[in-house]
């Protein structure tokens, strides 16, 4: 028997609250514990606003749980999400990540973040391409531009981590960061040419 669209995205909503070890209780303020368990069982339709709330209390983008209900819908298989990417962090090597003279750094949970936030981005797209098209992004694009389309997903949501660096806007081909303190600043011509 064919799944409907509720029943699908019931069990990715499942699947994605057991991976981040919630109860359904931990929902309260963005959800009603009933409310979760019909979502879960298929008996409701969400609204717009749910996804967003769920989606937010479990750390993803609402995108990821539309496109993995399709997914569910089209294969009767869940796709291997970004949640379910495990990460090894190198908490042995002391690196500088100091950018100006003055001593400012960004910290190694800023890139964290962002790596995260890019594979998260990055899956999710390939995920609606191939439902969309029917192939897979990474066949369509080789591999410079696939570095260049990484790194500039990377480099902005950096930006968007980070309090005191932002996007050079004399980049446009090879997206980089510059301090925010340089943007504005009219004595700082060149961007491309800051001390670090």
């Amino acid at each position: 028997m064919k799944k409907s669209i509720n029943q699908a995205f019931g069990r990715v909503l499942a699947a994605y609250r057991q991976l981040e070890g919630l109860s359904q209780e931990d929902f309260e303020g963005a959800a009603h514990r009933t409310y979760i368990s019909d979502l879960e069982r298929g008996l409701k339709s969400p609204t717009l606003e749910a996804v967003s709330k769920l989606a937010e209390r479990l750390k993803i983008h609402p995108t990821e749980l539309i496109a993995q209900t399709f997914a569910l819908l089209e294969t009767d298989k869940m796709r291997s999400s970004q949640s379910v990417i495990k990460y090894i962090l190198n908490n042995y090597t002391k690196t500088d990540f100091t950018y100006t003279n003055k001593g400012e750094m960004f910290t190694s949970k800023e890139v964290e973040k962002a790596a995260i936030l890019t594979n998260t981005t990055v899956i999710t797209l390939a995920m609606i391409f191939e439902q969309v098209v029917g192939i897979s992004l990474f066949e369509v694009i080789d591999q410079k531009p696939t570095g260049a389309f990484i790194g500039a997903i990377f480099v902005s949501n950096f930006a968007n981590i980070s309090s005191h660096l932002v996007l050079n806007p004399s980049q446009t081909g090879y997206p980089d960061l510059i301090p925010k303190e340089y943007l504005n600043n009219s004595s700082a011509i060149n961007w491309d040419q800051f001390p670090h």
